[in-house]
């Protein structure tokens, strides 16, 4: 297994980018929706306010606590944390469009556009989901090496489902140090399991 230098950005979670969304879409509904239609002026304007501050302090409290609330959940048993690629960022950002233009040029096919995107998408996550759980990494290294000494990791996938086949499955091992200058030093290995099937490593 090859080590190499690695300056990958910090990805955003799928929950930082959901939350952001259901904040913009819940201000905006209480902005734009009693506008078209006062029947949504009074309790369920404020009600879309409240939803909306409600996301958007969740949002700040991921971003600057993500790494210990990710702490927390693991000693609670929950490891798995979902990251959104660059192009499901674009993804979630044209359906917003199409959401947001539905909704103030009163256009039926641009919501029936959205709809056709946000149900695969859902599904996706779905399947995903349900690949990951059960699906644990065991992982042992040498506890001690010296400066120059070549590093053996070895990793072990453990599929414990009973019935469902995990695919394409890409297990990434990094290093952190500190050297001598007082800089940081990231390597990360990436293997890549094509299929595993249930019950089996």
């Amino acid at each position: 297994m090859a080590f190499q230098q690695s300056n990958h950005p910090i990805p955003l979670s799928a929950s930082i980018i959901t939350q952001s969304l259901v904040a913009i879409a819940c201000i905006l509904g209480g902005i734009i929706l009693p506008i078209y239609h006062p029947d949504f002026r009074g309790v369920t304007q404020v009600l879309l306010f409240i939803l909306g501050g409600i996301s958007t302090v969740a949002v700040m409290a991921n971003a600057f606590l993500g790494e210990r609330i990710s702490q927390f959940m693991t000693r609670l048993g929950m490891r798995s944390r979902v990251v959104i690629p660059r192009e499901g960022l674009v993804h979630l950002g044209m359906m917003l469009l199409l959401a947001v233009a539905g909704l103030v040029g009163h256009s039926n096919m641009l919501l029936f556009v959205f709809g056709l995107m946000a149900g695969p998408w859902i599904l996706n996550g779905w399947f995903v989901s349900m690949a990951l759980r059960g699906v644990r990494v065991e992982r042992r290294a040498l506890d001690r090496v010296m400066a120059g000494m070549p590093v053996i990791v070895d990793l072990t996938v453990i599929n414990d489902k009973s019935w469902l086949t995990s695919r394409m499955l890409d297990i990434r091992d990094e290093i952190t140090g500190t050297t001598a200058t007082g800089s940081q030093v990231l390597s990360a290995a990436v293997v890549t399991i094509v299929r595993l099937p249930a019950g089996e490593q």
